[in-house]
């Protein structure tokens, strides 16, 4: 009866609420690229360039996103940054990204209030395959889109956001601190743009994060490219930037070869 239908929706919300609270409090461990205190020096890598049509035509090829195109490549990066820094046990463990999430339908003229918001995701470091990498990721961001994380987090931000400054910057590094990475992705000008008289050439910028995160990945679709920043903490990585710089790019590349070799994405 109507009893029992609310029964049932009270236990939902308060077992989102409680996967929520998990998710927000519960720290990665320790590793080569975040989870414990930094030193004031960072290695940053703002020149990787990559076509966006390239980056398209894999997401079309597979049948994912242009987002999991890029996450995929930072899972490989993450992965061989631990590898050649004697981490490979922290390979089986938790490792959560802090990432954009766009909940905005297919239709364009579809309008979603909120429609990118910030979630964790577990990356799967264990997948050594790209292509199954790939796929791993797309199910798994598929899988957020539906989980108690998005339930809760739209009216959280609406709330949070009416917070005074100092709270709201609480709230954002008590998510950001119980993750290892923090990745951003967002739409620049489709055609390059000027200063004054000035052409633009390179756009880029870093989201903010939390004392214990030691990596940030971010990208920006700038003019029919993709321009990739990376940042890492020089006293837990030396040069880890261009380390994470060099090993995305060779992830890229090789899911791009993986897409000239097969017409049929269940290759």
């Amino acid at each position: 009866g109507p009893l029992q239908g609310l029964l049932h929706l009270t236990c939902d919300f308060l077992a989102s609420c409680w996967k929520l609270l998990v998710l927000t409090w519960l720290k990665d461990a320790p590793s080569a690229l975040g989870g414990r205190p930094l030193s004031t020096r960072k290695s940053a890598s703002i020149d990787t360039v990559v076509d966006l049509m390239e980056i398209r035509s894999i997401s079309k090829v597979f049948q994912v996103t242009i987002n999991d195109v890029l996450l995929s490549a930072v899972t490989s990066a993450v992965r061989s940054v631990l590898r050649d820094s004697g981490q490979e046990d922290r390979l089986s463990k938790r490792f959560n990204a802090v990432i954009p999430l766009s909940l905005r339908r297919e239709d364009p003229g579809a309008t979603t209030r909120n429609a990118v918001v910030p979630l964790k995701l577990a990356l799967p470091l264990l997948k050594e395959d790209p292509l199954a990498r790939l796929r791993e990721i797309h199910k798994r961001t598929q899988a957020l889109k539906n989980s108690a994380q998005v339930k809760l987090s739209i009216p959280t931000i609406d709330l949070v956001s009416r917070l005074p400054v100092g709270l709201r910057r609480i709230a954002w590094n008590r998510l950001s601190a119980s993750a290892s990475i923090i990745i951003s992705n967002v739409p620049g000008p489709a055609e390059r743009a000027s200063l004054g008289e000035v052409p633009i050439e390179v756009l880029g910028f870093q989201p903010p994060a939390n004392s214990t995160v030691g990596s940030i990945f971010s990208f920006i679709s700038y003019n029919g490219v993709i321009q990739a920043a990376f940042r890492a903490d020089e006293a837990l990585l030396p040069h880890g930037a261009e380390k994470l710089a060099e090993a995305w790019l060779a992830e890229i590349k090789a899911l791009s070869d993986l897409k000239d070799l097969t017409t049929d994405p269940r290759i």
